[in-house]
Order: structure tokens, then C-alpha cells, then sequence
């Protein structure tokens, strides 16, 4: 017998039942387990790729109607405020509503409940109860092939107060505390480039890209013809990113056989090196009489997923002031799938890692050694186990959202998120117009507010599309709440428990999530909720203002109707 195998029968059957102790653990894993967080094998492009056959399932977001856009190539163009509307695969002939808001912002706000300390005057938490209808005014019927006589003053735009939290103050450098850096392919940075520019724009916040491109195998291309390629390529992308008011540092990988997720913690080298280069900068200017560089030191360095999204930076700074930088301290938080955190109490990275520079320091000399197979925030969560008495501090509101499909509940739920992911892979959300609305009023992004039903009297059947019929629910019971920057719904028989997220994602009704986000109450019917999504945001160059996009999809066919609710935000 092989030397080490158990020797008798009571070795033997410790044996077999060690063996069924794992198949039963595996089949179990299996069962309980999303398909959409189970381990997979990374890509190095993305090292958070879901198998093909799960993102060939798409998003859930609704029934989208299966129709070829119309062709405006001969149609005449309609005045601004129209002609935005023929790019979003809206039926040809629309109803339009349109309402003016005017927020009251919680300086100026008066004191009508306890308030969030950080939002002075306003419970940005509270679903606020409005008493007057959202929309008020019919709709307009417009055909877009066919708006160019349509006069700015035909589609009317009442006046309507909100009450919303403080703009954030405008950024002028004062975030350059933080270092953030990323793993990416020299494509997928320059995709990502609007997204990072929503948030990191004039922040003073550096953000460095490690890039993963490889030589092209079909061409024959070696690693010194690549290197030379990105020599002249790299300083056009820096200035690109220089134009959206970034500061970009590129590096390359510390070998060239480490995988992304490898780089993924790799990169921390050259957090370092960064923030050694700008002590020293600040060291040589003070020795030559000056006064210093006007900014401070680096506290905290995030490595992120290059699809991690901030709907501002400016709330996330607030969350890491709670966490002493002086001290070595591992943040972010665990995946929302209970089953996720069974590999390990780490920080997700596509929620966002962040550590202190005297807990970077610590695993300095020890990050080639910690090195595995198990994924960048694994084995970063090892390397920190191994090499330091840090633990994991949680911060919430960092969201890794290993979640598919329709992702309503979550965002309607009023919870205020720091970071998100995701997004453009296990579910579809346009994040960036989402959160544009936070550059008016700051912490108003996906704050609620509940109205009566739409209009009155009559009204209830004509505004924004004929919801009513003959023996119809009776139109006072109906609820109309809106999630700012995501949605406006319609409840015929009045709102649901608003304080309970909606378990609309794959996966949801199951345990798996209700340690992170329940209570969870039951997906609602079609027949129960009528929902317009946000579909895209503008801000009016000339004087700050925002126009959002509300859009429910009409599936009936070749006489559908779709319905359009945009409501314009004066500026801050």
C-alpha cells in the first residue's frame, strides 16, 4: 500500500467518508450556488468574464419589442429638444410629457422630518410623500419622422419644486489623496474613458492603467515590436485622458507571463513607486524654499475592475475619511451572493480594494510570492492574511453586484451605492446617464419620492398612455414613485413596501442574497407595475442644466406607441 493511505478498515472507512463528505459538498455547491457567481476560469482580457452561455442570456430588464428602428435618414430635422429622441429606438410616433424641476436644495429646504446629517435639511433616505402628481399635463403626440414644424413651446413644461441634498462642491484637485489604478487592455481603457471622466474628472485623483495588451500571434508580432508600438501610441492616450481632465500613469505588467489577475495586484508596485515619486517631489520643492506642493500626501490607493463605476467620487472619499489611513487597513466588502463569500472574507475588486500606503508598504516584498491561481482578490486577501495582522474592514456601499438579469428592485430600493459593476456584462444599465444627475444635486442619485397618480380626473387615462379600461381599478389607489437618475413607476394598486428591495435578478428568490440585501420581497407582475427607465441624460453645455430620459417601450406591434417622460433639471 502507497505510504500515507490510511492502513485497516477504520482507515479505509475514514477514508470513504471523507470522499462522500466532498461529492455531497460539491453536489450541494451546485445546487445552491448561482450559475452567475460559481468560480469560472478567467480570460486575460477580462478577468471577470462570465461564461459565453450565461451572457448570451442577456438582461432582463423587460419585454423589449423586437422591431428595426425607424429611418430618419429623410425625415427633417426637429428642434433640439425633439431631435435627441430619434437615436434611442423609439417607435416613430411617440407620447412626449415633459415637466421642469426646479430642486430646492436642503440649504434653502425647511425641516420637515429628522434629517441626514449629511444632507442638511433633507432626509435623503425617507421616500418622500408629494401630494401633488408628478405630471400633470396630457401628453403630446409627436411623429419623429415628421417634428420640423414643431415650435419649442409645443410641448408644455410646468414648473415643479423637489426638495434634493447640496450640490457636491466643485472639484478642484482636493481628492488627490486617493491613487487609484487598474488592469486593462489598451482597448478596453479607451472604452472606459467617459465612465472614469464622470467622476475623476478634476478630482486630482491619478489613475493608473497597468495595460495587459499582448503581442498579436496571428501576425507574428514579438514583445519588443508591441513595446515599441505602445512607445508611440501611449502618449496620444495620455493626452486624451489629460483633455477629460485625468491624470493617467501607463505601466506595463512586471513580466510578461502574469496574468491580469496577477497584474491585478502587481500593480500595487507601482501605486507605490507613485506615491514615493511625489513625496520626494514634494520633499525636493520644500528643500528650494518653497512652500510645498499645494496638495497632501496619498492616503488610500483602490485598485479597481476597469468596469467598476463611481456615480461620484465624492462620497466615496467621505466613506474612507471613517477609516484611519496612518495604520495598515484593508477595505471594500464582500460579493452580495452569500455563496461568493464562502472562497473568503476578501474584497471584491470590482467593488473596489482599498488600501492604506502602510499596508501596501507591509506587502511590498512579499507580492511576487504571493502570487497564485486563485484570481487577484484572492490572493491578495491570502497576501494580507500571511504577511500582516490586517482584516478586512467593510465599507458599505462598495457593490461587486454578482447579480444577472434585471437589475429594477436593486436600484429602486433607495439605497445609496458608492461603487458599481457589472454593468455592461451580467446586466445592462446605462450607469453613466444614471448618475449624470449627481452632478446637479449630488446625493440625489436614486433618491425616491412617491406621488398620486398621474394627473387627475380624467386625466388618469390619457396621461402618458392608456393604462385604464372599463371596470378598471379604481385610479386613487394608484402610486407613482420616482427613482431619480433609474426609473418612474406606475403601481395600479399602489405602492408595494418600498422600505423591502424588489428581488427582480436571477437568483433572487433563493437565500443566497438575503444576508447582504433583504429583506427581499417577491418580483411583481406586469399587471402590478408599469415602469419608464432612464434610457440617456443631457447636460445642456450653456447653463448646467439636465434633461433625463424616462422610456417605456410599446410591444404591440406595428401600431405600437412608445411613451416618453423627460423631465429638465434647471442647473445647480
Amino acid at each position: 500500500m502507497a505510504a500515507g493511505l490510511p492502513r485497516g478498515p477504520f482507515g479505509r472507512f475514514v477514508l470513504v467518508a471523507a470522499v462522500l463528505v466532498f461529492i455531497f459538498s460539491f453536489a450541494h455547491y451546485m445546487n445552491v450556488v448561482p450559475d452567475s457567481v460559481r468560480l469560472t476560469t478567467s480570460t486575460p482580457e477580462e478577468p471577470n468574464k462570465i461564461p459565453v452561455e450565461q451572457e448570451a442570456k442577456g438582461p432582463e430588464p423587460g419585454p423589449e419589442p423586437d422591431r428595426p428602428p425607424p429611418d430618419y435618414s429623410a425625415a427633417p430635422q426637429c428642434i433640439p429638444e425633439l431631435d435627441h429622441l430619434k437615436r434611442l429606438g423609439l417607435t416613430s410616433n411617440i407620447k412626449l410629457t415633459r415637466r421642469c424641476i426646479k430642486p430646492v436644495f436642503s440649504t434653502s429646504a425647511p425641516q420637515s422630518s429628522p434629517a441626514d446629517p449629511n444632507v442638511g435639511g433633507v432626509d435623503r433616505d425617507a421616500v418622500a410623500n408629494i401630494t401633488q402628481p408628478l405630471l400633470s399635463s396630457p401628453p403630446v403626440d409627436v411623429n419623429l419622422l415628421a417634428c420640423g414644424s414643431i415650435a419649442d413651446d409645443y410641448i408644455p413644461c410646468e414648473p415643479f419644486k423637489l426638495a434634493v441634498p447640496d450640490p457636491y462642491p466643485e472639484r478642484a484637485g482636493q481628492y488627490d489623496h486617493l491613487l487609484f489604478a487598474i488592469a486593462t487592455s489598451s482597448e478596453r481603457l479607451k472604452t472606459a474613458k467617459p465612465h472614469f471622466a464622470h467622476w475623476m474628472a478634476k478630482s486630482g485623483s491619478p489613475l493608473i492603467a497597468l495595460l495587459t495588451d499582448r503581442p498579436d500571434e496571428e501576425s507574428g508580432q514579438t514583445q519588443a515590436q508591441l513595446e515599441a508600438e505602445q512607445a508611440t501610441a501611449w502618449p496620444a492616450l495620455v493626452d486624451d485622458f489629460a483633455a477629460a481632465g485625468i491624470q493617467l500613469l501607463l505601466v506595463r505588467p512586471h513580466d510578461p507571463s502574469h496574468s491580469v489577475p496577477q497584474s491585478h495586484m502587481m500593480v500595487i508596485l507601482d501605486m507605490l513607486a507613485h506615491v514615493r515619486a511625489r513625496r520626494m517631489a514634494a520633499a525636493s520643492e520644500h528643500a528650494g524654499g518653497g512652500a510645498g506642493l499645494a496638495h497632501g500626501d496619498t492616503q488610500w490607493l483602490g485598485i479597481l475592475d476597469d468596469d467598476t463605476f463611481l456615480p461620484a467620487i465624492e462620497p466615496l472619499s467621505a466613506a474612507l475619511r471613517a477609516h484611519d489611513h496612518t495604520r495598515p487597513a484593508y477595505l471594500g466588502d464582500l460579493s452580495e451572493s452569500f455563496a461568493a463569500t464562502r472562497f473568503g472574507m476578501a474584497a471584491f475588486g470590482g467593488a473596489g480594494i482599498f488600501l492604506s500606503v502602510p499596508l501596501a508598504e507591509e506587502l511590498e516584498p512579499h507580492l511576487g510570492d504571493c502570487l497564485s491561481g486563485r484570481g487577484g482578490d484572492m490572493q491578495l486577501m491570502e497576501c494580507v492574511h500571511d504577511h500582516t495582522h490586517a482584516r478586512l474592514e467593510r465599507v458599505k456601499g462598495l457593490q461587486q453586484q454578482d447579480m444577472k438579469g434585471s437589475l429594477d428592485g436593486f436600484f429602486e430600493s433607495g439605497w445609496r451605492f458608492l461603487t458599481l459593476h457589472h454593468w455592461k456584462s451580467w446586466y445592462s444599465a446605462p450607469v453613466l446617464d444614471m448618475a449624470r444627475v449627481a452632478l446637479v444635486c449630488g446625493g440625489c442619485f436614486l433618491q425616491r419620492w412617491r406621488f398620486p397618480d398621474f394627473g387627475t380626473g380624467p386625466r388618469n387615462r390619457t396621461d402618458v398612455g392608456d393604462w385604464e379600461s372599463e371596470g378598471a381599478a379604481d385610479s386613487s389607489k394608484a402610486d407613482v414613485v420616482f427613482t431619480n437618475g433609474y426609473s418612474i413607476v406606475r403601481y395600479p394598486n399602489g405602492a408595494p413596501e418600498l422600505s423591502l428591495m424588489e428581488g427582480t435578478w436571477e437568483g433572487a428568490e433563493t437565500k443566497d442574497y438575503r444576508w447582504s440585501l433583504g429583506p427581499i420581497r417577491p418580483k411583481m407582475g406586469r399587471e402590478d407595475k408599469t415602469t419608464w427607465r432612464l434610457v440617456e441624460s443631457m447636460v445642456d453645455e450653456k447653463n448646467g442644466g439636465l434633461t433625463q430620459t424616462y422610456v417605456l417601450k410599446d410591444d404591440a406591434g406595428h401600431d405600437a406607441v412608445d411613451e416618453v417622460i423627460e423631465l429638465v433639471w434647471d442647473p445647480r
